[in-house]
C-alpha cells in the first residue's frame, strides 16, 4: 500500500506495500536493498504481469482539495496530497489514504530527514510531508525520487544521526543481511528518532499467493511473528516498540485491470472485478464469522517518541482496483455507504464499487495494545 496503504492500511491497503517490487524478466536479475536473486524463464502473459506492477500507475481523476479538508480529517478519512499510485508486495498502494504514515512524519520540523529505506520509485507520497525525504535502493526504480541515493541496506552511506526518521516500508523482507541492516538503520537516526516498519505475514493467504504467482517474489526473509520481529528492532535500535497495526489487503494485485492475467490467474477467477468483489468479501464474511485471518497480509510496526498515540484499528475496506484503504466510521460519516441488497461504497480515490465491512466486527484482527509489553524488556544495544 502512506499517507502509507493498505492496504486497508490497509495497503489499506488499505494496507496499502513500501519497498520496490523488482520485475521478474528472462535472463534478468532481481536487485533490492542487499540481495540479489536470479529470474527463472516465464511465459509472456507472466512477463507482461510482473512487469506491468513495476510501471507508472494508471492517471486516477482526484478532485480539488475542499476547504474543510485542509482543517482536519477524520480518523479513518485520507490525509489529502498528491494522488500518487505505488507498487510493493505486488500489491498497489493508494499512498494518499493512507493517513496512519503521516500521522507519524507530519510531526517532524521542516528541516527533520526521513530515510526511505528501500525506495524504488518512493514507498510513500512524500509531497505533503514538510521534512526531507530521502530515498535509498540498491538500484531504484524506473523514477525514483527526487533525492536518491543508491546504496547497500547493509551499509548505508550517511553519517551517524543523520535521520529524524526510518522508513522501511515493505523492504526487510527482501534484505539479506536483515541485522546489518537493523544495525545501520540505528546508526543513522537520532537518539530521539522513530521508525516506521511495514512488512508482509508470510503466512497469510495474501503473501503465499502473491509468493506463488511470483516464484518467491524476493522475498529472503519469511517474517512470522510480528511480536518477534518488533523485539528484533527494539533491541537493535534502542527505541520502544509502541504499537502495531494490521494491515490487510483487497487482493488488488490479481485485477486484470492493471495488467495482462497470467495462465495461473485463471484459477482464481480470471482477476475480473466481480470475482474480487465477491471474493474478497465472501473472506471478509469469514473471518467476522469464524474468526479466520484470510484478509490480513501483514503488520506496521511503529517505534520511538511520538508514535504512543497513532491510530492502531484495523481497516477492512480496501479498493479492489487501487487498493485504497479507508475506516468504515469514516466511510460511514462522509454517507459514501449505500445499500443495494448489500452494503456498498465507492472508492474516494477511483470511483470503484467496492462491498462494505464494519471495522468494529474484526476486532480479533487488532494487533494487542500490550503488544510490547507482554514480552520481556530486550536488550537494547548501545547508541
Amino acid at each position: 500500500m502512506s499517507p502509507l496503504t493498505g492496504f486497508g492500511g490497509s495497503a489499506p491497503c488499505g494496507h496499502g506495500s513500501i519497498g520496490s517490487l523488482r520485475c521478474y524478466r528472462e535472463q534478468a536479475f532481481t536487485a533490492a536493498a542487499g540481495f540479489v536473486v536470479p529470474a527463472r524463464r516465464k511465459t509472456s502473459g507472466e512477463n507482461e504481469f510482473f512487469s506491468n506492477l513495476c510501471q507508472p500507475a494508471p492517471q486516477l481523476k482526484t478532485p480539488e482539495e475542499p476547504p474543510e479538508r485542509a482543517a482536519a480529517a477524520k480518523i479513518g478519512g485520507p490525509t489529502w496530497c498528491a494522488p500518487q499510485l505505488i507498487r510493493g508486495m505486488g500489491l498497489t498502494v493508494l499512498c494518499d489514504r493512507m493517513a496512519f504514515m503521516h500521522e507519524l512524519l507530519g510531526r517532524l520540523p521542516v528541516e527533520g530527514r526521513v530515510l526511505d529505506l528501500g525506495c524504488g520509485n518512493g514507498s510513500f507520497d512524500a509531497s505533503g510531508l514538510q521534512a526531507t525525504v530521502i530515498g535509498l535502493d540498491l538500484e531504484g526504480g524506473s523514477t525514483p525520487p527526487a533525492r536518491f541515493v543508491r546504496g547497500d541496506a547493509s551499509g548505508l552511506p550517511f553519517a551517524a544521526g543523520t535521520f529524524d526518521a526510518v522508513v522501511s516500508n515493505h523492504s526487510l523482507e527482501h534484505v539479506r543481511d536483515l541485522d546489518g541492516c537493523l544495525s545501520e538503520m540505528s546508526r543513522v537516526l537520532k537518539s530521539d528518532g522513530c521508525v516506521y516498519v511495514a512488512v508482509p505475514d508470510s503466512t497469510t493467504l495474501t503473501d503465499r499467493l502473491y509468493r506463488w504467482l511470483a516464484d518467491g517474489g524476493g522475498h529472503v526473509n519469511p517474517f512470522t511473528s510480528a511480536a518477534e520481529l518488533s523485539r528484533k528492532i527494539e533491541t537493535a535500535t534502542a527505541l520502544p516498540h509502541c504499537g502495531t497495526r494490521t494491515l490487510c489487503t483487497s487482493f488488488s494485485f490479481l485485477n486484470r485491470k492493471l495488467h495482462r492475467t497470467p495462465r495461473r490467474l485463471l484459477l482464481l477467477g480470471g482477476g475480473t472485478q466481480t470475482s474480487l468483489l465477491l471474493g474478497t468479501y465472501f473472506l471478509r464474511l469469514m473471518d467476522r464469522f469464524f474468526g479466520t485471518r484470510l484478509i490480513v497480509y501483514g503488520w506496521a510496526l511503529y517505534f520511538g517518541e511520538g508514535t504512543e498515540s497513532i491510530e492502531r484499528a484495523t481497516w477492512t475496506n480496501v479498493c479492489i482496483l487501487c487498493g485504497a484503504g479507508h475506516g468504515s466510521s469514516w466511510l460511514l460519516d462522509e454517507k459514501r455507504v449505500f445499500r443495494r441488497l448489500l452494503p456498498f461504497y465507492r472508492c474516494p480515490q477511483c470511483g470503484t464499487l467496492n462491498l462494505f465491512t464494519r471495522d468494529e466486527h474484526y476486532s480479533h484482527l487488532n494487533a494487542p495494545v500490550s503488544q510490547a509489553l507482554e514480552a520481556p524488556p530486550p536488550v537494547v544495544a548501545a547508541r
